[in-house]
């Protein structure tokens, strides 16, 4: 039986949305075609959020590396210079005030000046990333740091349960406000260790994904703690030759609170142990 191009369009159609739930129900992201095509799965873990420069744009739920990071502001004069002790692959940039924004640097082809620019007026916490070793400075409670060994307790298993895609999880670091309505934000590292496949259904065999994340819990009561958002800052394929599994996270107080006004601000050298 021949069908019509209005009966095509609408097959395909519904396939997309078939395909659609299936990922949603397997906790798998989509990856969208040209309008009329059916999406394929990608394969590379649940969505990580998107943001935008404009700080009240709506946070998507769909990976797109594209738009993970923030574009500089073509009209900011403010900026931050470095040169870190030892090579670094790539360099991170977290408005205190909006955690959802993400500026990524530029490191020199000896991997050890680090410059961002276009950075609008505020104070930045820097997450340099190295090829075994991660250093972080943010700024995670502005207020009195009083978690309780529950809460601890608790945030940590919910954060365990969630996004099922990584296989292994660390919190290395959080700071909050116990009670209800209390809030706390973690430093996570999240891997994906075993086999999986990848958009073409190949099995990559010893490769791995790493994924750096804010992520924002909330006590909301009897409900106790929830994972309410998370900020995806770094995803990495993993590759064979590369270092596998979690690798170090070290809180460095120099990369923390660092204010810009209209100028770059050099920061001189910072040791990386």
């Amino acid at each position: 039986m021949k069908l019509s191009p209005f009966q095509l369009l609408t097959l395909a159609a519904l396939a997309s949305l078939f395909l659609r739930g299936s990922a949603a129900m397997a906790g798998l992201p989509t990856q969208a075609g040209p309008p009329g095509t059916v999406p394929s799965l990608t394969g590379t873990g649940l969505p990580a959020q998107i943001v935008t420069n404009n700080p009240n744009a709506k946070i998507g739920n769909e990976y797109k590396s594209e738009k993970l990071y923030t574009a500089p502001d073509p009209t900011a004069q403010g900026g931050i210079s470095l040169t870190a002790s030892s090579p670094v692959e790539s360099a991170f940039a977290v408005p205190q005030g909006n955690q959802f924004l993400v500026y990524k640097g530029t490191v020199d082809a000896n991997k050890k000046a680090i410059t961002f620019v276009g950075l609008p007026i505020a104070k930045y916490d820097l997450m340099l990333v190295c090829t075994d070793k991660i250093y972080e400075g943010f700024c995670l409670n502005r207020d009195e740091d009083n978690l309780t060994q529950n809460d601890i307790k608790f945030i940590h298993e919910t954060v365990n349960q969630s996004i099922p895609f990584f296989d292994r999880k660390r919190l290395e670091r959080m700071k909050g406000a116990t009670g209800k309505a209390g809030k706390a934000t973690v430093v996570l590292q999240e891997m994906r260790i075993d086999n999986f496949l990848n958009q073409n259904g190949d099995l990559m065999k010893g490769h791995q994904i790493r994924s750096i994340k804010l992520a924002f819990c909330e006590d909301v009561g009897n409900a106790g703690w929830q994972l309410l958002q998370s900020r995806e800052i770094l995803r990495t394929d993993v590759f064979p030759d590369m270092p596998h599994d979690l690798i170090p996270i070290k809180f460095t107080e120099s990369l923390e609170n660092i204010r810009v006004t209209d100028s770059i601000k050099n920061l001189g050298e910072i040791a990386l142990p």
